[in-house]
């Protein structure tokens, strides 16, 4: 009878080894795997921030751009208002003329064609100027999405980063706590 508790013990210890040397096996595979998983993530993560960076600084420049021909149409813009101005003075001159010396010449009608053109000109400019600032407001908030993507992109990153730091001491923590509840 001690001999056979002997050999159960024995058996039992042998077990328990077995199990215990299973247990690690099976935490370091599973270890392995994890690292692996967060290694892959946080490459995909980075390399998707740095898609988002890139596509930043493009959009930063096609605003650059719009601001620039916003720029340049209102100073065409304000050099057209002169022209304007003049030829419409010019027509209202020759309008205020008294009755008898009123006659629609080609001077008249040369006027109202400058004056018909610059503010056809004018409306065309405010309508392109207005499309511009619209297409800079929609290129803003663009911006804003991006940055807060790239945001949302670094803080995933600093976590992966985190979470691959504590890697290498959780299961030493998990494998102590393993192995006191098989003693």
């Amino acid at each position: 009878t001690a001999q056979t508790l002997r050999t159960t013990s024995a058996r039992v210890r042998e077990e328990c080894d077995r199990l215990k040397q299973d247990a690690r096996q099976v935490e370091t595979e599973q270890r392995r795997r994890t690292d692996e998983a967060l290694r892959r993530k946080l490459n995909e993560t980075s390399e998707l921030r740095t898609v988002l960076e890139n596509k930043l600084l493009e959009l930063e420049q096609q605003m650059h751009e719009l601001e620039d021909a916003r720029s340049g149409l209102e100073q065409s813009l304000t050099a057209k208002q002169p022209a304007l101005a003049m030829a419409v003075q010019r027509l209202n001159i020759r309008q205020q003329r008294p009755a008898r010396e009123q006659v629609r010449d080609s001077v008249e009608i040369s006027l109202e064609q400058e004056v018909a053109a610059n503010k056809n000109a004018i409306a065309k400019m405010e309508w392109e100027r207005q499309k511009l600032l619209t297409d800079i407001d929609k290129l803003g908030h663009s911006k804003q999405s991006l940055a807060q993507d790239i945001q949302d992109k670094t803080d995933a990153v600093a976590l992966d980063h985190q979470c691959l730091e504590q890697q290498g001491r959780i299961p030493d923590q998990i494998s102590s706590a393993i192995k006191q509840c098989l003693r």
